[in-house]
């Protein structure tokens, strides 16, 4: 169950598209490194799988969007995490 929350964006930030596409533009995350690893599919096709070791056992799965990829901050926010 998610509580209520007192936390307010400053006013020119309470857009939360603008809070994503300036997200997106500025924001610079450091420190991820990635190997790849191909993966060839029955049709012919691949999949790119980045991973990132960073010496933990657990495995985490991040999935950008249609648009995204693995060096978006975002994304590399998410794996720095």
């Amino acid at each position: 169950m998610v509580e209520r929350q007192s936390y307010r964006a400053p006013q020119p930030l309470r857009n939360p598209h603008l809070q994503m596409i300036l997200a997106n533009q500025v924001r610079g995350v450091r420190g991820v490194v990635y190997e790849r690893e191909r993966l060839k599919t029955p049709d012919n096709d691949f999949l790119d799988v980045d991973w990132s070791f960073v010496g933990d056992r657990r495995v985490a799965v991040l999935c950008h969007g249609l648009e995204g990829h693995s060096r978006r901050p975002y994304v590399l926010g998410m794996g720095r995490a």
